[in-house]
């Protein structure tokens, strides 16, 4: 919305470009205790000995797909047959997430 305004724009950009700076992203993590998720993130934290394990492990993470539009349909799925992953037969529940992933329906 503030890009919108009219006139706004610099003003906008300016407050970004500094809000995600990694001296800004990295110090609002370690106020808030959450976990850093970018290779700024990875360097000013790396002297962290408890996180050392996930830190070594980030670089291999694999997000969730949230812009890819078979997603939500995937998660749906989940969400419906998680149930007969656990009391069921676990192979062909998560053969049927694998169709409905692949498939795309």
């Amino acid at each position: 919305m503030a890009f919108k305004k009219d006139n706004n724009q610099e003003a906008v950009r300016a407050f970004y470009e500094l809000y995600y700076t990694p001296e800004q992203v990295n110090a609002f993590i370690e106020a808030e205790g959450f976990l850093p998720v970018t290779e700024s993130g990875l360097e000013y934290f790396s002297s962290n000995p408890d996180l050392e394990v996930y830190l070594d492990t980030l670089p291999n993470v694999k997000l969730t797909p949230t812009d890819d539009p078979t997603w939500d349909r995937v998660k749906l799925a989940v969400q419906q047959n998680i149930g007969a992953g656990i009391t069921g037969d676990p192979q062909a529940t998560l053969d049927q997430l694998q169709q409905t992933a692949e498939s795309g329906s």
